[in-house]
């Protein structure tokens, strides 16, 4: 069995099948949780970047901004303007870090703590709705796989 999925998953075999293709399989999962999310979120005025930096800052406040960028997988200049939009919606407030001054640091202030709870509250339902059926302990393993997974895919190829 698990030699067929691997032979029917790969690509390069004469049994491809796309549906069985992991990464084929991701990508949809996540276009339509991307999608489902990026509508939720419009419906309270709230945009997946700002979510994630939220997200982060919720998990981990305060967080450089290169920090948040690397948590996000998302380009340094691009969460710049994100946190820089978000400060003028006084969401986060930014200051130098107190031991080094070259690296900036990103804290949510009380209206930014009011709209994670806001977009917590959204994105809870939506992971119950694409949970359902599944157990704890197959969402656990789902999780140890994509960790597996994006760990062979940093390392080396010359290891």
């Amino acid at each position: 069995m698990q030699k067929k999925a691997k032979k029917t998953g790969h690509p390069a075999s004469q049994s491809f099948e796309l549906e069985k293709y992991p990464f084929f399989l991701m990508a949809q999962a996540w276009s339509t949780y991307s999608d489902v999310m990026s509508s939720v979120l419009k419906s309270i005025d709230m945009d997946p970047p700002r979510w994630r930096v939220l997200m982060i800052l919720g998990d981990r406040s305060p967080c450089s901004v290169s920090g948040i960028a690397d948590k996000a997988v998302m380009k340094l200049p691009t969460i710049t303007r994100i946190v820089q939009r978000m400060q003028e919606e006084d969401l986060v407030r930014c200051a130098p870090r107190a031991q080094d001054n070259r690296v900036t640091e990103v804290f949510l202030t009380g209206q930014g703590r009011d709209a994670l709870r806001q977009v917590k509250k959204v994105a809870g339902n939506i992971f119950e709705r694409a949970f359902d059926g599944l157990e704890n302990t197959e969402i656990n393993q789902l999780n140890s796989v994509l960790r597996h997974i994006q760990k062979n895919l940093i390392r080396s190829p010359y290891e």
